[in-house]
């Protein structure tokens, strides 16, 4: 069986300072949101809240695995 093993990879965290250099990224107009590791465009998903509830969103690398949850996105 030849099955990628980050598949059965449980994510991890970024660093704090790892967290700290994406939600800059976040909030700065126009700013590509990429992994500070491996220079990956991070992916979105809202795993929580929407409409008038404040919105949870989880930043995930598909490389590199690591993760981390921010509320409300600016749009």
């Amino acid at each position: 069986m030849d099955t990628d093993s980050r598949d059965r990879d449980t994510p991890v965290t970024f660093s704090k300072e790892e967290s700290e250099l994406i939600r800059q990224m976040v909030v700065a107009p126009g700013a590509d949101v990429t992994c500070p590791r491996c220079d990956t465009a991070l992916e979105s998903e809202v795993i929580a809240g929407g409409g008038s509830i404040q919105s949870v969103w989880e930043l995930k690398c598909s490389e590199c695995r690591r993760t981390m949850i921010v509320r409300d996105l600016p749009h």
